[in-house]
């Protein structure tokens, strides 16, 4: 009983630990993002956006398998997610042999979503698809991404530079009660 009366009260604070989380990703703070999507995790365990963070950082770390683990399940559980949507087709885009399911993916989210950044981040996806994509084939195509990372050889400049113009797209605000998640962080990481 007292454990949900701790729960409640900081349940007010789980979109800031979400957006902490993702400004912790915008800082390259991979520790730090994932404790505070774990602790918003916790907060509100049905709600799917402490997972979505979690797939973000993978996606960001081209681990393209583990993010798209994670974002099929949010598409299963709540198949009206999106973002979760989007970024699993470009997770797809980053598989070639998934490429075809991915622009339908993006293409769904685009057209079915009222949100701006959602529609623009699938009409840049679609744009990169046909212009960098479509056109040639990866060069991690003939490698591998698992050998990619294994190797050590993970700076494929192009590969990288589009994700990083692909994800960026997703406007995280600049968090308005900068003490709060201050706060928060340093509690996190203690």
């Amino acid at each position: 009983m007292e454990e949900e009366n701790i729960l409640q009260y900081f349940a007010e604070d789980y979109s800031l630990l979400i957006e902490a989380g993702f400004v912790a990703i915008k800082q390259c703070d991979e520790i730090a993002a994932r404790r505070l999507f774990k602790a918003a995790e916790i907060i509100h365990p049905d709600n799917p956006t402490a997972q979505l963070g979690l797939g973000y950082i993978e996606l960001n770390k081209l681990r393209v398998s583990q993010a798209s683990e994670i974002f099929v399940s949010i598409v299963r559980d709540h198949p009206e997610h999106y973002l979760a949507k989007a970024l699993l087709g470009v997770a797809y885009l980053l598989t070639p042999e998934k490429r075809d399911e991915g622009k339908q993916l993006i293409i769904e989210a685009g057209e079915k979503s009222d949100d701006p950044t959602i529609k623009n981040l699938s009409s840049v996806c679609l744009e990169w698809l046909q212009k960098g994509l479509g056109t040639k084939p990866l060069p991690l195509s003939k490698v591998g991404f698992q050998k990619l990372a294994s190797s050590g050889e993970r700076f494929f400049l192009c590969i990288i530079i589009a994700l990083q113009v692909l994800l960026s797209l997703i406007h995280i605000s600049e968090p308005t009660r900068r003490y709060a998640i201050s706060y928060a962080v340093f509690c996190l990481k203690k």
